[in-house]
């Protein structure tokens, strides 16, 4: 391979890492609102989340080649999407074809990093299941009532003014602009705006960078988390501002004295969050500097303590505030390795339903602690001895459904894994309400 391969090579390699570093982010999140909606929280929000994930999944898979990641994140797409219109109930059935299908996208997903090819028959049944759910010939056949004529809520039409300005980054990363622009076209009517006052002469202008701003005007009856979705990949590296500017059909509302006065428009402008993605190996570098400073840190301040105060004063109150700053910094540099338990335990509830099917009990699963934050070598030692306790607890612990009936339980036992600091350590619990009281423990 030439080295001009070679360097073309070497940005889609590290572009494919990212891609699928966000998505193992992606399903953890997919795994959590899942979670929240089989405990009841059906509101649309959670369903948006939900979509979100399945979405972007499916909108980096196509730019690598993975044909049945794409193939199967669209049918599941289409089936939320139909949830999100509540043109489909949520179901209990509804909500179990869900988590199936998560599971088979998480396989997929991992198939499709390691370039494994999986048999065709893969995730074939849960596919078909969400087509015929889209169908009308699936679990839900059986919609409840209809709402009354008050509780509806139809979709009218909104204006949105979109201001958008690529960063110089973000044309580095191949986000071609005009392809953003064809899916706004597709939300609704588009009128476009286009601002070349910041474009050089031409012996000055840098080929690879942005000069061009756009405002959009957009009416959609898409909802805003839909426009924010179309510049997912690219909010770290543009600036982005979307207005709702009216309502095509709703009322003009007036506050008291202000009768016949203009009302203003309504401006939101998008938080965008602020972060960014560092390879393992360049933290740890920089822990190990860290660490090198505090030792020469130490040294000095040794060295300091036995210099006379009176004559060294501005010399000794110059080493007290280095190791102080010292300390904050090692605090903070160990701070960016912590992660919150919660990526391990986000694995749990379908090593639970797998083996609850096998075991044919009926089990739910309530975390706690999952925000509490760990080194990142010790996440990733948690899995197995965590895996084993669930496993545990779930086979000896948790008796079948006809005898937890008898014995006057709810018929699905809870297994209650959990995360807390304790003494300057990390304690990993996990108990049921089975046969007595099991409870594991391990400490990190």
């Amino acid at each position: 391979m030439s080295v001009a391969s070679e360097q073309e090579a070497y940005p889609v390699a590290q572009f494919r890492k990212t891609y699928f570093e966000e998505c193992a982010e992606l399903l953890d999140a997919l795994q959590s609102n899942l979670e929240l909606l089989s405990s009841g929280q059906e509101d649309d929000e959670t369903l948006h989340a939900i979509f979100r994930s399945v979405h972007s999944i499916k909108g980096g898979a196509g730019a690598f080649g993975c044909t049945d990641l794409v193939a199967f994140s669209h049918t599941f797409e289409s089936l939320l999407d139909a949830l999100r219109d509540h043109k489909i109930a949520v179901t209990n059935d509804i909500k179990q074809l869900l988590l199936r299908a998560s599971d088979a996208l998480a396989d997929i997903v991992n198939a499709a990093r390691l370039e494994q090819q999986l048999a065709p028959s893969f995730a074939v049944d849960i596919r078909t299941a969400m087509q015929h759910v889209l169908q009308g010939a699936g679990p839900a056949a059986e919609p409840g009532p209809a709402p009354a004529a008050s509780d509806a809520k139809p979709l009218h039409e909104q204006t949105y003014r979109i201001r958008f300005r690529p960063h110089t980054e973000m044309l580095k990363k191949a986000n071609e602009p005009l392809l953003l622009i064809r899916q706004l076209r597709k939300l609704g009517a588009l009128a476009i705006d286009v601002d070349c006052s910041a474009l050089p002469a031409l012996g000055a202008l840098d080929p690879e960078a942005a000069y061009f701003n756009w405002t959009f005007t957009l009416e959609t009856a898409v909802p805003r988390s839909g426009i924010q979705d179309v510049f997912e990949f690219v909010e770290d590296d543009c600036d982005l501002q979307i207005e709702l500017l009216e309502s095509a059909t709703a009322a003009v509302e007036v506050a008291p004295g202000d009768a016949g006065s203009a009302a203003a428009p309504v401006v939101a402008a998008v938080s965008l969050a602020q972060s960014i993605r560092v390879d393992v190996d360049k933290v740890d570098r920089l822990v190990n500097l860290v660490g090198e400073l505090v030792i020469s840190q130490a040294m000095l301040t040794e060295q300091g303590l036995a210099l006379p105060a009176d004559k060294y004063p501005q010399l000794i109150q110059g080493i007290e505030a280095l190791a102080q700053s010292a300390r904050e910094l090692q605090e903070s540099v160990m701070a960016i390795r912590a992660q919150p338990v919660k990526s391990v335990f986000a694995r749990m509830p379908r090593i639970v339903r797998e083996l609850a099917a096998v075991l044919g009990k009926e089990v739910r699963i309530v975390t706690s602690g999952e925000m509490t934050e760990i080194d990142k070598t010790v996440i990733e030692q948690l899995n197995d001895p965590l895996t084993h306790m669930i496993r545990n607890a779930l086979d000896h612990g948790i008796e079948p459904p006809a005898e937890r009936r008898a014995a006057g339980k709810p018929r699905p036992g809870p297994i209650t894994p959990s995360a807390a600091p304790r003494s300057g350590r990390l304690v990993i619990a996990g108990s049921d309400a089975g046969r007595g009281s099991t409870r594991a423990q391990g400490r990190a």
